[in-house]
Parts: C-alpha cells; sequence; structure tokens
C-alpha cells in the first residue's frame, strides 16, 4: 500500500519547532552555570525542549492512504484504520494551512501553469453530509467546522490516492468544490467518472430554493 502526507510545509514546520526545541535545551544549559538548582532546571528545560522539536513531527509528518476496505491514516499523531464503509462521503475542496500571523490560507502548487499557481484540493471522509451548507465549504478548514464531529480525517489529496481510493471498495458519495472541480476537472473525470461527481457552488442552499 502507498502512503501520502497529509500536509504540505513539512520541511518548513519541522525546521520551525526542533529550533524552538533547541531554544529551551539552549536555556537549560544556561540555568545549569547561572541558576540555583540549574541540575534540575537543566533537566526540565531539556526535557521541554526535546518533546518540542519531537513530538509534532508525528503530525507534520503523517500519513495516509487506503488498500481494499481499509482506511489508513494518523490522528493526533496516532495511527489510525478504519474500514471504507464507515465513510458516507468524501469532499474535495482548497486545501488551506496554518501559516503563522497569515493565519490559513490556500497551498498553492509549485507547478507553473498559464493562470499561475493554483491551490492544491484537500480531501475530507465524511460519516455524514450537510448538503445545505456545502456553499459554506470553500476550504478544508471550513469544510471541518461546517462537519464538526462528522470528519474521519482530512489531508492533502494526492491524485494517486484518489485512483486508489476508487479501486477500493469505497461506495460513498464525491463532492467537489466548483473553484476545485473548474482547475481540475479533466483529471478528477477521468478517474472518478463524471457521473460520480456532485459539483457544489457558493450559492447557499436558502437562495436557490427561493429562485425554484
Amino acid at each position: 500500500m502507498k502512503k501520502y502526507y497529509r500536509f504540505t510545509r513539512r520541511r518548513t514546520e519541522t525546521a520551525r519547532y526542533v529550533t524552538i526545541g533547541l531554544v529551551f535545551v539552549a536555556l537549560g544549559v544556561l540555568a545549569y552555570f547561572y541558576l540555583t538548582g540549574g541540575a534540575i532546571w537543566c533537566g526540565v528545560l531539556a526535557a521541554v525542549g526535546a518533546l518540542i522539536a519531537v513530538l509534532p513531527q508525528f503530525v507534520i509528518h503523517a500519513r495516509y492512504g487506503v488498500e481494499g476496505d481499509t482506511l489508513y491514516y494518523t490522528k493526533r499523531g496516532i495511527p489510525r484504520k478504519t474500514p471504507v464503509s464507515e465513510a458516507k462521503a468524501a469532499l474535495i475542496c482548497v486545501h488551506d494551512e496554518y501559516r503563522g500571523m497569515r493565519g490559513y490560507t490556500p497551498a498553492l502548487s509549485d507547478r507553473n501553469y498559464s493562470e499561475g499557481a493554483v491551490p492544491l484540493p484537500a480531501i475530507l471522509f465524511l460519516r455524514g453530509v450537510k448538503t445545505d451548507e456545502l456553499d459554506l465549504c470553500e476550504t478544508r478548514t471550513q469544510a471541518k467546522l461546517v462537519h464538526k464531529g462528522q470528519v474521519l480525517f482530512d489531508a492533502l489529496l494526492e491524485l494517486d490516492f484518489l485512483d486508489d481510493l476508487m479501486k477500493s471498495s469505497f461506495a460513498g458519495k464525491l463532492y467537489v468544490s466548483e473553484r476545485v472541480y473548474g482547475m481540475y476537472r479533466r483529471v478528477l473525470d477521468e478517474i472518478v467518472g463524471e457521473e460520480r461527481l456532485e459539483v457544489y457552488d457558493r450559492i447557499p442552499a436558502a437562495f436557490k430554493n427561493l429562485q425554484k
């Protein structure tokens, strides 16, 4: 089974937490020489630094995959597996990630397209779908907020994984945002099939009902 990374900025985030961890270790060394009871402070700060440097790596480098009847993924750094049948639907939207002071921003492809860099897609596996609120699910973070309690896991969508998913026993429905479908239509139709995709837009369901 091939596994895929759930997030993009792995090198940057790895460097960030390793650097913070080393700062704590350095403070521990200084405490050893300059503070009363320095040996205790050194041990505490060094332990905290090691935890900061190591523990986030299990999340940063988390991976996922599918094989037969089972989805494999990690949640809060802990490996898990779930029957594919538990996912009643999958939702494809724009993948966004936390970027410090900039907040959550779309992850962009590093490939050069005629229209410039394009947002990368995300996939969320859901136990249930709030179809009347899909207009709010433009990005991964928004979709998670809308479907709080219904998300099995979410990840950066690798198109090879989507191909693996279609070859598995997954029988749920696939919802894709109009924005993502517009950018990846050809490959999504090829892998999934147009008849199995339901495209949603940003027009509220209540407004659509008024128009009928």
